[in-house]
Parts: structure tokens; C-alpha cells; sequence
């Protein structure tokens, strides 16, 4: 009697040191993900890492095919006795509807609107948003932002947030490209300047490349008001500056939501991003930055 006792304290023992150190075994989680490869891979992968450092748990990889074949992965997923999903890309995205309600489900990568599942959006977190343009373009005291009504979430957050930062907001929803396309041109048309800042958002409705871009970048060359951009290869193109996402902190904030789920699904925009600024366009605005500015971008353009 007094041996079994003596064995049940001890196991007892190891059970709190294991919860005290930091060891205590999570709920295993899968990362299902894209069947690509690099660069693209490396991203995934970096989600992975961050989910993993977030929530110290076994965390499973599940490729997606092009055929979206759930019943295969569901019975894999059963396999490994896991009911907590955090879905990647455009395949998660679609992925998502196919679960059964048995399932936590988390949705990154991907520009998320709200809706029947809580993710993370690409688009940036308007708060962020708002410190960047503070520190790389400190004489702006208006931003004007075009996004479709499917962002109007973000068109909220970012009123918000300027009205908090004492920056003028210039926000218009519109309902297609063609009156994006209008809306836009008819706003650089106007007596925009250094004081003005047009962000560029991730919206697949009204942000056309091929077709904004060109004229919001010319207008900001000849005008020289301030263009920044939730695209991370616009600053290269000639944006002051861009977002690039930090994929490890964006698994960590999925794993985050995953830990914290809400009856109520939410999305939250990308609080976590990194910095490209495009010195060659700063000059031609007058803007200039100390070293120690500049140790502050996480990727400075043009590439020497």
C-alpha cells in the first residue's frame, strides 16, 4: 500500500514539474497547406514554425491537392486523433466549408474577409498601418484608401485608427473596378501633395495591378504625394514604401486565435509585418532618413 501511494505522489511530481517547466502536452494541431513549391513552400513552412512555437504542440503538415479531396484528409486527420486545423492559402480557404463542425478551423495566408470562419487576413493591421507612414513619411497628414465592400471591415478599422493618430481620413467604398478604376482617377486628378498618402490595400476587387498601379504611381511621381502598399512588390515598383508579412509571427497569431477560439468566428488583420522602403522614390520626394532610420527598414530599395 505504502509502495503505491509512494509511485502515485511521484507521478503526480513529474505531472506538475512537466505543467511548471513549460511541458505540459498541447492538443496536436494540423497545418494544411498548398501542394507548392519554393519559394512558396518556405512560407508555409515559417507558418508551421510559428504555430509550433506558439503553442508548443505536435503539429502535423497536410498537403492539398488540387482536387480538394476531403475525405481523405478527414480520415487522416482522424488517424492522428487532431481537431484543430489551421488552413493556408486559397486551397485552405476553399478547403474550409468541407469540414464538419467537429473542428476548431483558423484560415491564413489569404485575404480573409469576415464570415463563417475566424482567420487572419492579409491585409495589414490598419493601427500598424498608421505607425509605418508615422515613422516613413511623418509629413502626411491625410491617407486616402479605395476598397471594395468587402473590405469594409478594414475600411472601419482604419477610420478608426486615424482618427486616433489625428490624421485626416479620405476612405471610399465602391461596388466594382470599373468605378475603382473612375474613383481613383478622379482622386489624383486632384491637388494631392506631400501631405496626401494613397494607400495601396490587398482587395481582388479594387486594386487592379495592370490597371491602378500604373496611374497612381505616375500621378505620385509627378505630384509627389506618398503611395504605400499592402503588396510587397510595389515598393519596387516605386511605392515609398510596402508589407512584406512576417510569416513566423503570422503562424504564431493563427495559433493564437486557435487557442482563444470564439463562438463567433472572427478575422483579424496582419498585425506582424516587415518593412521595404524605396530610397530612389524618397529622394525624388525630398524625404531623407538618418542610419538609424533606415536600420528600422527590413529591406531597403533599390537592392545594392
Amino acid at each position: 500500500m505504502m509502495l503505491r501511494l509512494h509511485i502515485v505522489y511521484v507521478l503526480s511530481l513529474i505531472s506538475l514539474l512537466g505543467t511548471f517547466c513549460g511541458y505540459a502536452v498541447a492538443a496536436p494541431v494540423a497545418v494544411l497547406y498548398p501542394d507548392v513549391r519554393e519559394p512558396y513552400l518556405s512560407i508555409f513552412e515559417q507558418i508551421r514554425a510559428g504555430v509550433k512555437e506558439q503553442t508548443n504542440a505536435d503539429i502535423q503538415g497536410y498537403v492539398i491537392g488540387e482536387d480538394l479531396d476531403i475525405s481523405s484528409i478527414e480520415k487522416q486527420l482522424a488517424g492522428d486523433a487532431i481537431t484543430q486545423l489551421v488552413l493556408l492559402g486559397s486551397r485552405g480557404y476553399r478547403l474550409a466549408d468541407k469540414f464538419t463542425a467537429n473542428y476548431s478551423i483558423v484560415i491564413g495566408a489569404y485575404p480573409t474577409t469576415p464570415g463563417a470562419h475566424s482567420g487572419v487576413s492579409m491585409m495589414t493591421d490598419p493601427i500598424t498601418v498608421v505607425k509605418k507612414l508615422r515613422m516613413v513619411a511623418p509629413s502626411v497628414q491625410k491617407l486616402h484608401l479605395i476598397v471594395s465592400q468587402q473590405n469594409a471591415w478594414i475600411a472601419k478599422l482604419t477610420e478608426r485608427a486615424l482618427k486616433q493618430a489625428g490624421i485626416a481620413a479620405n476612405i471610399q467604398i465602391v461596388k466594382d473596378l470599373k468605378q475603382a478604376v473612375q474613383t481613383y482617377a478622379k482622386l489624383v486628378e486632384g491637388r494631392l501633395n506631400q501631405r496626401d498618402a494613397i494607400w495601396l490595400p490587398i482587395d481582388t476587387v479594387a486594386m487592379h495591378e495592370k490597371v491602378v498601379l500604373p496611374l497612381v504611381l505616375k500621378a505620385s511621381w509627378d505630384k509627389r504625394f506618398i503611395v504605400l502598399s499592402s503588396i510587397p512588390s510595389h515598393a519596387k515598383r516605386g511605392a515609398l514604401f510596402s508589407f512584406y508579412p512576417n510569416h513566423f509571427q503570422l503562424g504564431k497569431q493563427l495559433a493564437n486565435m486557435l487557442q482563444n477560439m470564439t463562438e463567433n468566428p472572427q478575422v483579424l488583420p496582419m498585425k506582424h509585418i516587415l518593412l521595404a522602403v524605396n530610397l530612389r522614390t524618397a529622394k525624388h520626394l525630398g524625404i531623407s532618413y538618418t542610419n538609424q532610420e533606415k536600420e528600422q527598414f527590413n529591406i531597403v530599395l533599390p537592392e545594392r
